[in-house]
């Protein structure tokens, strides 16, 4: 009988992220993972190499997935407020890929598997650009980084919020995180359109003194 070795990898990968996600790095046992899987301890080691490379791969998983899955539609200021309102629907649904995040900053001193992480965020960011017209590249990295990490704080850190904001619904979380992004995308658009006016009066300024 032939092996199924995808089945069995993402059998391996769905236990990986539950035992990951609620015990840390450290605390997760690769005989859990192992009877979580229904799989033999020594597939994990044969598909991951070992405990480090089986956390890198649930966490890249889980993270590219979620940025594969939530995409830009359409332009302006409410296209980005609509992505990180999906956003947040998707992470909600997903909690785990939230609390891998946390443990990977309290665990690690790097980013597991960051270039391939990192190629799927710069194809979020060139999204964000396009949708809001902006030149600037760090403006929409720092824009997709907070719709990225409020939306992960008010899922893995709920008694923070709650001390803050006292008890809200799931629809509040989501309105805070509309809110905020509209606000800064409203930002990063009124300055763009302040610089070209600045750069267009420069330009202008420059003809007349060469007149």
């Amino acid at each position: 009988m032939s092996w199924d070795t995808e089945a069995t990898r993402q059998k391996l990968l769905a236990a990986a992220v539950e035992e990951f996600a609620d015990r840390g790095f450290a605390g997760a046992r690769i005989r859990e993972i192992s009877n979580k899987s229904g799989c033999n301890p020594e597939r994990i080691y044969f598909y991951f190499g070992n405990k480090e490379g089986l956390f890198e791969a649930a966490l890249v998983h889980e993270l590219s997935t979620a940025l594969d899955a939530v995409t830009v539609v359409g332009q302006g200021i409410e296209s980005i407020v609509a992505f990180a309102e999906k956003y947040f629907d998707f992470s909600s649904k997903n909690s785990k890929m939230a609390r891998l995040a946390h443990w990977e900053g309290l665990e690690h001193g790097s980013a597991a598997g960051a270039k391939e992480r990192s190629v799927r965020a710069e194809s979020k960011v060139q999204e964000i650009r396009n949708a809001l017209g902006i030149s600037n590249l760090e403006d929409a990295q720092n824009l997709l980084f907070v719709v990225v990490s409020l939306c992960n704080s008010l899922l893995a850190t709920p008694n923070v919020h709650q001390v803050i904001l006292g008890k809200k619904s799931v629809a509040g979380h989501k309105k805070i995180v509309a809110d905020a992004i509209r606000s800064l995308a409203q930002d990063l658009v009124e300055n763009e359109s302040e610089g070209q006016m600045g750069m267009a009066d420069n330009a202008q300024n420059q003809e007349l003194s060469n007149d």
